[in-house]
């Protein structure tokens, strides 16, 4: 712990953030535990959500159930349910979030299906907000016309999109990769909210 560059060690060969903490306390070095990105996009997600009254919520690409497990016990919020192509992540998710012993009042609020946001869903009419946590730059380029198809021509009340800020990357030691290996591109602000216009202009 004597070391001048001992925090910036830990950190550069501790990649996953409860390693790195746990390492600096090994140490004896104390640092004030972050809260990770996701989780802070999580809490805003449902901050907007409860502001613009959704009631029953897809949420499209929804991986581990994330947004479900923050939300699943705001009696708030009638229905949640997540929709994501992959089989694994579903099942990981709901034995994530523990369904069968949840109580029943939050057990008939939630469901999980398998679907794509590349294909029309007659069962988005069942909901008036669709949520897509970092799921767009999952989508190549050549398939945006059918995501924004299937989601700004489904009557939806309420449509919360986020997505990675590439000028955040110059934060990051690889300022010039992408975040992750199966994203197709990341945006800026700007170009994200081109986007964004684009889409309203259309509508």
């Amino acid at each position: 712990s004597e070391h001048p560059d001992a925090e910036y060690i830990v950190k550069r060969y501790l990649r996953i953030p409860n390693l790195v903490y746990a390492g600096l306390n090994a140490l004896g070095i104390s640092v004030e535990k972050k809260k990770r990105l996701h989780d802070t996009r999580i809490d805003e997600a449902v901050k907007i959500l409860e502001k613009c009254y959704a009631r029953n919520i897809v949420d499209i690409g929804c991986g581990e159930g994330l947004l479900e497990k923050k939300i699943v016990s705001n009696s708030k919020f009638r229905k949640i349910v997540g929709i994501d192509p992959s089989l694994k992540s579903l099942k990981h998710a709901k034995d994530k979030l523990d369904i069968k012993n949840m109580k029943r009042s939050m057990r008939e609020r939630i469901d999980f299906y398998q679907g794509s946001i590349l294909y029309p869903d007659k069962r988005y009419a069942e909901f008036d907000t669709a949520v897509l946590l970092e799921v767009i730059e999952h989508i190549d380029p050549w398939q945006f016309s059918l995501m924004e198809q299937n989601i700004f021509r489904s009557g939806f009340n309420n449509i919360l999109i986020t997505t990675p800020n590439k000028e955040w990357n110059q934060t990051t030691e690889n300022p010039n990769e992408l975040r992750h290996k199966d994203h197709r591109f990341e945006w800026t602000r700007k170009e994200f909210q081109d986007w964004g216009e684009h889409i309203c202009c259309d509508a």
